[in-house]
């Protein structure tokens, strides 16, 4: 798969399929799912604007499972959520988070009736700022103010770089000694063991580089975020 807004993720796609074509009028749909698909940055806000095949739908109420395995052998962070067809996004969503956990002041007795039992507790999730952003999630909606957004300003040294997927062809990219054809702007030197508790932070010898679409002359330099694979 590809990083960022380009990301096709199998999972969405299915689901806009199922929501789209094959859900009858006003019905619902039970799926398990990634969570990935509330929660990640850019490549799922298409997702998130919560229409497929010229219908809405809205989803509610979610279940993230965090201690039940489910299915076998998969660690990526999933749930439980119905969808309801022909129908506009509401928010908050009621959100259910599993614990298996006490609550704080119950007794020792207690305490272990919950480690051995899983609880959900009720939670909202409401998106960051726009109705496509990733949720967050509150226990009440006392701990917001609904509207009201963070504005967060980035100075251009900090802003991150993209970097690159290599899809498995690592030493196509990464090495520790440059092909001579390759031009010296388009390398970037990687941090490795030898460069801890060094500083400045620079690249010691016989490490490896990375291969980058930008020239350094456009990307402000050498930076300490650039040196990170």
């Amino acid at each position: 798969m590809l990083l960022g807004s380009s990301r096709i993720d199998i999972a969405a796609l299915v689901l806009k399929v199922v929501l789209g074509k094959l859900l009858e009028t006003h019905g619902c749909g039970y799926f398990y799912l990634p969570l990935s698909l509330f929660f990640g940055d850019g490549a799922h806000s298409g997702f998130r604007n919560y229409r497929a095949n010229q219908r809405h739908f809205a989803v509610g109420p979610v279940y993230e499972f965090t201690t039940t395995k489910v299915f076998e052998g998969v660690s990526t962070a999933y749930g439980c959520a119905r969808f309801r067809g022909d129908t506009e996004q509401r928010f908050p969503v009621t959100y259910f988070k599993e614990h298996r956990d006490a609550p704080v002041g119950e007794s020792s007795r207690s305490r272990q009736f919950f480690a051995n039992r899983a609880t959900w507790r009720e939670q909202k999730a409401v998106p960051l700022k726009n109705r496509d952003d990733p949720w967050r999630v509150v226990r009440t909606l006392d701990e917001i103010k609904m509207g009201e957004t963070l504005d967060i300003r980035l100075s251009a040294v900090q802003t991150p770089r993209q970097g690159i997927n290599t899809c498995g062809a690592k030493s196509a990219f990464v090495f520790e000694c440059p092909p001579a054809h390759l031009p010296e702007e388009f390398l970037y030197p990687l941090a490795t063991k030898e460069n801890w508790g060094k500083s400045p932070l620079l690249p010691a010898s016989g490490s490896c580089f990375r291969i980058s679409g930008t020239p350094q002359s456009r990307s402000r330099g050498i930076r300490s975020d650039c040196m990170m694979g």
